[in-house]
């Protein structure tokens, strides 16, 4: 996993370029059924259309599907507080942590949206991805909270960048808040402010 945060940390100068400052939208459904499955998807984002386990439904009326683009750098879980809004009422009710699958695979929620993508290789777009409010697949996923992992994560790649753990120690409180937070709000220049400091920064 540190791998692929490396990894997807690489291209992220590139990525965050093509952001348009705003959060991820959800799309009409007609432009998505209009599109081309077969184009690739937007330069640095991720088109998706989640639906709720039909199992888990608690209303007679099926629930109209969410579609969405998520930036490529961008986490499942900084989109889930909007998914969980739009599928509550048809979802059951004292759910824990909400998880999401592939085609019946449960989907690594630990991996950034890029990396998922490049891994699974849906065939056609939007990717569909299932979200569920129960049985949650401990033997196959942690449960754990993204923010965390993704200070764990970061404090990993910049030891392996640098070659020592003064950088990540030097890591202030307010800049980990602001990283996670310009993840969620899509604010790529606050994201590059500090990302150039922590990439340029000698241990």
């Amino acid at each position: 996993v540190v791998v692929f945060f490396v990894m997807a940390a690489a291209r992220r100068d590139i990525e965050l370029e093509l952001w348009d400052g705003k959060r991820p939208t959800a799309l009409p459904q007609e432009d998505v059924v209009l599109a081309n499955p077969r184009s690739p998807p937007l330069p640095g984002m991720v088109p998706l259309v989640v639906t709720l386990d039909p199992k888990e439904s608690v209303t007679l009326e099926k629930p109209q599907p969410y579609f969405l683009s998520v930036p490529r750098v961008s986490y499942l879980s900084a989109v889930s507080a909007d998914l969980v809004e739009h599928f509550a009422p048809s979802a059951p009710m004292g759910y824990g942590q909400v998880w999401f699958d592939c085609g019946g695979e449960p989907l690594d929620w630990q991996l950034p949206m890029g990396v998922a993508y490049d891994l699974y290789q849906p065939t056609a777009l939007p990717w569909q991805l299932t979200v569920h409010f129960q049985s949650f697949p401990e033997k196959i996923l942690l449960k754990g909270d993204a923010e965390q992992h993704f200070y764990h994560q970061l404090k990993q790649s910049l030891f392996l960048e640098h070659g020592s753990s003064s950088v990540a120690m030097a890591i202030t409180k307010e800049e980990q808040t602001s990283l996670w937070a310009a993840l969620q709000r899509h604010e790529s220049l606050e994201f590059s402010r500090i990302n150039r400091r922590l990439k340029s920064e000698s241990p």
